[in-house]
């Protein structure tokens, strides 16, 4: 595909825009891509897989590999209307690889700590810009590195201005369910973990350091709202309008656990404990994997602390990651 094809493509895929990250992938990055690498003769690998930061295997959504096996590019795609900032891609990335963070449309170029955000098209006009595509072409290509005006790693989310399309169904489904048992109390903390099926031997030493946590502090706070399911626990603090503050997917072999990027910003204790990561729905949540029981234990009972006080967050903290 030329240069002019490519921009042709383009402009015909964001009028028609879906909301599917593979239609994304297909259709937006992954010819571009191409056609930067056309030159590079580079192999593109999806799904590549890697420790991350934290201990745990993650898989970046795109790398192009050098004839050793090594990333020299690697690619994070999201959905067109997901909102997308460098902390996603940054934790993939060695010192001196190329990296990007996508929806298609927004495109964060990213190299050592600083990074550079390019649009594809004009917001007002909808005109694709092609001297940007050129841009994205560059630095994938290692043609235009660290520009003057690219400014270090932040944490700022760009939101996309192209809304897809939305299909009218002929019926709707009906949601499944899980039954909810809602907690304030300790007692009732223990029953339910008692009684959950199928959790992971790392999730009940997590949730029983949580409880012990709980005890040792009196009580559950009056302003936290519990509520267990058969796939998830999660957390609300009236303190924080009712928000949810917290969630731990159940049943992984790696606890998964969600806590609101606002309470756990700068956390000395948490983040000595594990290497949080942007959650991909947004920036409104830090997620935390961890690996060992250790981990999961000292977790835990940092975890209920921070959370039990949200609302007086540096209280009790010291005693109870102890």
């Amino acid at each position: 595909m030329t240069r002019l094809e490519l921009v042709d493509h383009l402009a015909i895929q964001f009028a028609h825009a879906q909301k599917s990250e593979r239609w994304a992938m297909y259709r937006l990055i992954a010819p571009v891509v191409d056609h930067a690498n056309a030159s590079m003769g580079l192999r593109d690998y999806f799904e590549f897989n890697q420790t991350s930061l934290h201990g745990t295997s993650q898989s970046v959504d795109i790398a192009l590999l050098d004839n050793s096996g090594l990333p020299r590019v690697m690619i994070e795609a999201k959905r067109l209307d997901r909102a997308i900032a460098a902390e996603q891609i940054a934790k993939y990335l060695p010192a001196d690889t190329r990296g990007i963070v996508t929806n298609g449309l927004h495109w964060v170029l990213c190299l050592n700590g600083r990074d550079k955000l390019v649009t594809l098209c004009d917001a007002k006009s909808r005109e694709m810009r092609p001297h940007a595509l050129d841009e994205i072409v560059a630095f994938i290509r290692g043609e235009s590195l660290l520009p003057q005006e690219w400014r270090s790693q932040q944490d700022g989310y760009v939101a996309s201005f192209i809304r897809p399309e939305r299909l009218t169904k002929t019926a709707s489904a009906q949601r499944a369910v899980n039954a909810v048992t809602v907690v304030r109390e300790m007692r009732g903390f223990r029953a339910e973990l008692d009684r959950l099926p199928g959790i992971s031997p790392l999730d009940r030493v997590l949730l029983t350091a949580m409880a012990q946590a709980f005890e040792e502090l009196g009580q559950i706070s009056s302003t936290l709202r519990i509520e267990f399911r058969k796939t998830r626990v999660s957390i609300f603090g009236e303190c924080l309008d009712g928000r949810r503050i917290a969630r731990l997917e159940l049943g992984k072999r790696q606890p998964d656990v969600l806590i609101l990027t606002e309470l756990v910003q700068g956390d000395e204790i948490l983040c000595g404990l594990a290497q949080p990561a942007p959650h991909d729905k947004g920036p409104h949540m830090r997620r935390y994997r961890l690996s060992h029981d250790i981990q999961a234990a000292s977790f835990g009972r940092a975890m209920a602390a921070l959370l039990n006080v949200c609302d007086k967050p540096n209280k009790n903290r010291a005693v109870m990651s102890a």
